[in-house]
């Protein structure tokens, strides 16, 4: 097997020399032209140069009618072109012999025979030209059968080596690209996209050469336009004409006509009978694609979507294997988080004690010195680092969620519109607030106090983020979850929450730092700047409201912290609801006082007995009970610890109700977890936390006197009373 050209001009060489002729050449059709393959003997260069079309001149002819045609004075022929009959004259051609050479019935080009003696050409020439004419048409057969056996085997080495490329693992979206140009490469074509489904719809994921100017409408219908009819059908499609297609959409035939495409092809990427999308192929060539291309591709496709799974699984892997390994670190952060709260709180119900007898009596001592006692300045300021310490022992309290909360159904639209002035001034002139408040905005059970120092920590947190100015904004909304949703720091489950976030654009903060924000006492700020309790406090309050913080943050571009607190049906309550009795100082009740620290039990027997109560005291529960058992006078209320040894507090009520059913109770704790832990719930009018004050004191016995009946009184020693504290 020769090269084409060689051969034919062997063959025109061939037949020039039996004709006894001055010169023969072979023309092949490409698309609407002749074009030249093989000469011999005398030509001139127009001869070899022109481009002929069929129909034009006298080659042209022979092309067009498919018929042998002898012309014995061609000068004189007004069918030659003029650029030949020049030529002509000056070769002294006297006459010309084309026969077509035919694959079958189809014309493939032309032999044209010239000669410049006077006889010309008779019928035996004619037939001689003819049968080199099928000589050549089998020789040209021949070769294009090597040359689609060549191609079709380069084809295969080349998918072999596409599927290679394509087997490892890729992220998607370069994947797609290079899925794109392989296909590209493959067919030899500058213009491949890739659509795949998502849902309804097949949207544009990858492209090669000019595809994404073609395809210019980035999302089509599944049925819509070509490659929607691949997808809604799941088999190939090939157009012949596509700007003329009534299937095409406006856009896309402006395009391709625009862009000179000859042909389109379709093909379905498939995993097993799901469709993931369609390739999309167009050319310029006139002959458009052969069966052989739809084949190779088909092929192709085929290992497109494997390694579209492939990567798309490797993708959700990895996707799982991060959700893992965050919800490890978020788990390992919550041990960590609690074991230091069980510490803090542990320290802080010690502490407490401590610092009821030290502010207690402080105040005690205070009252019994002149305004210009020498002594009176200090005693003032060991009462005022009283309050000091008792504060750091809130925020322990709170990080380790084991203080009081007061639940109520509470509008964060209206919270954050009552502390928007105190706000202001908070953050200073150099920063603006803005505050966007949620529609319809739903209620949630929280303290509304304990909430208003959430925001506030958040708000100072934000300032100090911005020292040189900047915006602050406080923003409310409902936010229903329906699957886990990952912060940089926080997990928050489904659920139906009512969100607040506060956003700063300030320096921001690394990964490192967000992951240990809310651990106590940790801060980045200068010493004396702050006690690292202001973040952990607002964490504790807001997990013992049973909800979450997310914190997300970029260095240099701010942070945001997003509170997701439970939406509740009920409605917030009005100011009239909200307002306690006033308290009254004193009174003659019998009082049975059980505390097992000494220091706070004198305290509490010291000014009870002060305000005209008789106070039964005593350390140990079962001898509470002996007290009861032997007064002979009522006993009006319970004053108890929750936790003390040998007998819990409402352990304790029980028996005590049994001797005295008019009895009132009042419990005494220092953190919400002996509460929790006896299985106890109270109304906010009958728990006293520690550390109190000997006004707070008084003024709780008041309420706890006057405010409850014994019939509630004893109800509040059940499990069936309303809860008003979140664990």
């Amino acid at each position: 097997i020769q090269p084409v050209e060689s051969l034919l001009t062997r063959i025109a060489e061939a037949c020039g020399r039996l004709l006894d002729a001055g010169s023969a050449a072979f023309r092949l059709l490409e698309g609407e032209d002749l074009v030249l393959c093989g000469e011999w003997g005398q030509t001139e260069e127009p001869l070899t140069t022109a481009c002929l079309k069929i129909g034009e001149g006298l080659t042209g002819t022979v092309a067009a009618t498919g018929e042998p045609l002898v012309v014995q004075d061609p000068l004189s022929d007004p069918r030659l072109v003029p650029a030949h009959r020049e030529a002509y004259r000056q070769l002294g051609v006297r006459a010309f012999l084309g026969v077509p050479v035919k694959t079958g019935d189809q014309v493939v080009g032309t032999l044209t025979v010239r000669l410049s003696r006077d006889e010309g050409f008779s019928a035996a020439d004619m037939e001689m030209a003819r049968a080199f004419a099928s000589q050549a048409a089998i020789a040209l057969s021949n070769a294009r059968l090597v040359e689609e056996l060549k191609m079709r085997q380069t084809r295969l080495e080349a998918l072999l080596e596409v599927s290679r490329q394509l087997s490892s693992i890729q992220p998607f979206t370069p994947l797609l690209t290079a899925i794109a140009e392989a296909c590209g490469r493959l067919l030899g074509t500058d213009s491949v996209g890739i659509r795949l489904v998502e849902g309804e719809d097949l949207v544009l994921a990858g492209a090669y050469g000019d595809a994404k100017e073609v395809m210019s409408k980035p999302r089509l219908k599944i049925g819509e336009s070509f490659s929607g009819r691949v997808a809604a059908s799941g088999e190939p499609l090939q157009i012949a004409d596509p700007e003329n297609d009534s299937r095409v959409i406006p856009e896309h035939r402006r395009l391709l006509r625009g862009m000179g495409y000859r042909a389109w092809l379709g093909v379905p990427i498939k995993a097993g009978e799901r469709i993931l999308g369609v390739l999309s192929i167009r050319t310029k060539q006139p002959e458009g694609f052969s069966t052989g291309d739809l084949a190779i591709i088909t092929a192709f496709a085929g290992h497109a979507a494997i390694a579209l799974e492939n990567s798309r699984l490797y993708q959700e892997t990895q996707r799982a294997l991060e959700e893992l390994s965050h919800t490890q670190q978020q788990l390992t952060q919550a041990q960590k988080m609690e074991a230091i709260g069980q510490l803090a709180g542990g320290i802080a119900h010690d502490f407490n004690n401590l610092l009821t007898v030290i502010g207690g009596r402080s105040q005690l001592l205070l009252g019994r010195l002149h305004s210009d006692d020498p002594a009176r300045r200090d005693v003032e300021l060991i009462r005022k680092t009283s309050d000091r310490a008792a504060a750091l022992t809130g925020q322990l309290l709170a990080f380790s969620r084991k203080q009081m909360l007061l639940p109520k159904p509470v509008d964060l639209n209206a919270l954050v519109g009552g502390l928007a002035p105190m706000l202001t001034r908070l953050i200073g002139e150099h920063i603006e607030l803005v505050i966007v408040p949620g529609k319809e905005l739903g209620q949630v059970m929280a303290d509304a106090g304990q909430l208003e120092q959430v925001i506030m920590n958040l708000i100072v947190n934000a300032r100090d983020a911005m020292p040189d100015g900047g915006v602050v904004r406080i923003q409310t909304e409902n936010r229903p979850l329906h699957e886990v949703t990952l912060h940089a720091q926080g997990q928050i489950p489904p659920g139906q929450y009512v969100a607040l976030s506060v956003h700063d654009i300030g320096c921001g903060m690394d990964q490192d730092t967000v992951t240990r924000i809310f651990e106590p006492f940790f801060t980045t700020k200068e010493v004396g700047k702050g006690t690292g309790l202001g973040l952990s406090s607002a964490y504790g309050i807001v997990h013992q409201s049973a909800g979450y913080i997310g914190v997300d943050s970029t260095v240099g571009r701010g942070t945001a912290f997003t509170i997701y607190l439970p939406r509740t049906a009920l409605p917030a309550e009005t100011p009239e609801a909200q307002a306690s009795a006033a308290a009254l100082v004193g009174g003659q009740e019998t009082i049975l006082l059980v505390e097992d620290d000494e220091g706070v039990r004198k305290l509490a027997s010291e000014v009870l007995n002060a305000c005209g109560y008789t106070v039964l005291e005593t350390g140990d529960p079962l001898e509470a009970l002996v007290i009861g058992e032997h007064h002979r006078g009522l006993i009006h209320l319970l004053l108890t610890d929750m936790v003390m040894p040998g007998m819990r507090g409402p352990a304790l009520a029980v028996q005590m109700l049994a001797q005295h059913p008019n009895l009132r109770v009042l419990y005494m704790s220092g953190y919400a977890d002996e509460m929790i832990g006896c299985g106890m719930v109270t109304p906010s009018g009958l728990f006293l936390p520690k550390p109190f004050t000997p006004d707070t004191l008084v003024r709780t016995v008041r309420e706890a006197l006057v405010a409850v009946s014994s019939h509630s009184s004893r109800r509040e020693t059940t499990h069936s009373t309303s809860v008003a504290m979140v664990p």
